[in-house]
């Protein structure tokens, strides 16, 4: 579980057994992406689902990386993803609405360090601004504890700029 409100420039999150409750990789092929509905008063019902991110999905990509105050053109982000994709060691998940419309994405990756036990670590997420507090964060933060889980680490890093917490 991730605390809201710190003010510390590093974040590190431990957990025993993580609750899933309606978002169970688990038992979710490989093959199949997990949907996802919310009921938010605001929005409706809005549906999204999470799945690996994938080449095409660069521009959507590069344009939420500016919502988070990174410039990062197509190009530039199209370059990164493919060697990030052809690693074992980082995963990226996009949160899409029924539409395909990309609404958020997140990055995770494993390290490993001499002086202590490996962890995973958050190297990016955004949500698309007019869904923020919706729940795709959360459930894209889901996603990254699931993959975490499965490269055999308990420990997952989120590191945010003071502006962000």
């Amino acid at each position: 579980m991730f605390r809201h409100g710190l003010r510390a420039a590093i974040v590190v999150e431990t957990w025993d057994r993580p609750h899933y409750s309606h978002f169970q990789l688990n038992n979710a092929p490989a093959n199949k992406p997990v949907i996802l509905a919310f009921n938010n008063k605001n929005m409706g019902n809005l549906q999204v689902e999470i799945r690996n991110a994938k080449i095409e999905d660069a521009p959507d990509i590069a344009s939420l990386s500016n919502q988070l105050g990174y410039q990062s053109s197509f190009a530039e982000t199209t370059k990164r993803l493919k060697k990030i994709l052809k690693s074992k060691e980082h995963a990226v998940y996009v949160a899409c609405q029924i539409n395909g419309i990309i609404v958020g994405w997140i990055h995770v990756f494993s390290t490993l360090r001499v002086e202590s036990d490996s962890f995973c670590e958050i190297g990016g997420l955004v949500v698309a601004e007019p869904l923020r507090g919706q729940g795709v964060g959360t459930e894209l933060l889901m996603a990254a504890q699931h993959w975490t889980e499965q490269n055999g680490t308990s420990k997952l890093r989120v590191r945010s700029r003071i502006e962000r917490t």
